[in-house]
This record gives C-alpha cells, sequence and structure tokens, in this order.
C-alpha cells in the first residue's frame, strides 16, 4: 500500500478481467433475460441455439483465463472436469440432467486459436 494525494492506494491481490458478453436478442428468443444461471436456463439457451444452428459459445483455445472465466459461470458440479469425474459415481436425478446437458452443449461450443503459426 503507498498513499498518494492523501489516500491510501493499495494494488488488488488477484484479479481477473474477463467477462462473459452475451446478444440480448439471442437470449430474449431463448425466453431469457440474462446469462444462464443453472440448468433449466442453460436447456433453453442449448436448444435456441440448435433451432437456429449457431454456436452458443465462442473461445480461443489457446486462452486458458478466458476458458476459465467461462467455465466459472457454470452452476456447480457442471463445469466439464466435475461432470467427468463424477461419472464413475451414481448417475441419477441432477447429475444425469447435468451430464446430458453438457453432451448438448459441447457441440455448439465453437474453438477459435489467434496463434496461427505457418511454416515456411
Amino acid at each position: 500500500m503507498t498513499e498518494w494525494n492523501g489516500y491510501q492506494w493499495g494494488m488488488p491481490f488477484d484479479f481477473v478481467p474477463y467477462i462473459l458478453a452475451d446478444q440480448s436478442s439471442f437470449l430474449k428468443r431463448a425466453g431469457l433475460e440474462s446469462l444462464p444461471l443453472n440448468k433449466v436456463q442453460w436447456v433453453k439457451l442449448t436448444q435456441q441455439a440448435v433451432a437456429e444452428g449457431t454456436p452458443l459459445i465462442t473461445m480461443n483455445i489457446n486462452d486458458m483465463y478466458g476458458t476459465n472465466a467461462w467455465l466459472n459461470h457454470l452452476e456447480p458440479k457442471m463445469a466439464p472436469d466435475q461432470v467427468k469425474r463424477t461419472q464413475i459415481d451414481s448417475q441419477t436425478g441432477n447429475l444425469q440432467q447435468g451430464i446430458q446437458l453438457m453432451n448438448q452443449i459441447q457441440p455448439l461450443i465453437k474453438l477459435e486459436s489467434t496463434n496461427s503459426h505457418t511454416d515456411e
């Protein structure tokens, strides 16, 4: 912490500048007001993306922080690593629904790479 101009200034220990953005018109067509917060809303959004033939999510595969920002938006126990880890256990109820939803979302993820290398 430092003092300047009569104020104490400090640097945050950790800061993640990544955000999730949405297309409001797409969300409205899916019957949502904001980004999905639960499985029911993810199902609605996935069904709308399938109906329109559009990618649901676009992310850069070389940007782990951006990918992490997206995964952290998922409801607890719905991140792909969580779902995969629990597949060994009982697959009933909410867990089975989460697995089915992740299987539906996966084809709607568009991956891009900004690190294009050419061999000369």
